[in-house]
């Protein structure tokens, strides 16, 4: 199982920021989307302390705008992580792959504010952001995305983004192959 999954946040720093916005989306092992979901979290405004980055960025997109909305559903970072433990595999079994664009940043978060989800997660990742960085090495152009920095577009993203890479590397691979055969 491949966990695809980012989080907005209000700034850089797990000890001091907080995550505003979960998406994730599981896939099977031909990363195709079996479930998806989106949660706004919620805060007092206390505990709001934003980077300028941060508050600039989600006054823009209409983060900021969505959690203050009264109307709009908001869960605690202890329900989403319960709901994500009903859909994860047992402890017992086979850990999770986390999945995403720089997601090493978003590991971070998880390990200091998603403990239960941190558990069930394999130490290895695939990080988009790591493959568009060897794109640049070689040469090539990577695949640009919108960048909306909203969880749910963004994971999205990150998902079609490593596809077409993927496929970039089967084709690769493929002639490679041929020219081994071939001697």
């Amino acid at each position: 199982m491949y966990v695809w999954l980012d989080l907005e946040t209000t700034g850089l720093h797990p000890q001091t920021h907080r995550i505003l916005e979960v998406a994730v989306v599981l896939t099977d092992d031909k990363f195709v989307p079996y479930w998806k979901n989106s949660w706004l979290i919620k805060h007092s405004q206390d505990d709001m302390i934003f980077n300028i980055f941060a508050a600039e960025m989600h006054g823009n997109n209409n983060l900021l705008k969505a959690l203050l909305d009264k109307n709009q559903e908001k869960h605690t970072l202890d329900d989403v992580q319960n709901m994500l433990d009903s859909m994860l595999p047992p402890r017992t079994e086979k850990q999770a792959i986390l999945c995403g664009n720089s997601i090493h940043f978003d590991r971070r978060f998880i390990r200091q504010h998603m403990k239960l989800i941190d558990e069930q997660l394999h130490y290895r990742m695939i990080d988009v952001s790591a493959i568009k960085l060897m794109m640049y090495a070689m040469g090539l152009p990577p695949i640009k995305g919108k960048n909306v920095h909203r969880a749910l577009d963004d994971v999205n993203e990150s998902l079609e983004e490593f596809r077409r890479y993927r496929e970039i590397t089967k084709q690769g691979l493929d002639s490679y192959l041929k020219e081994i055969q071939n001697g």
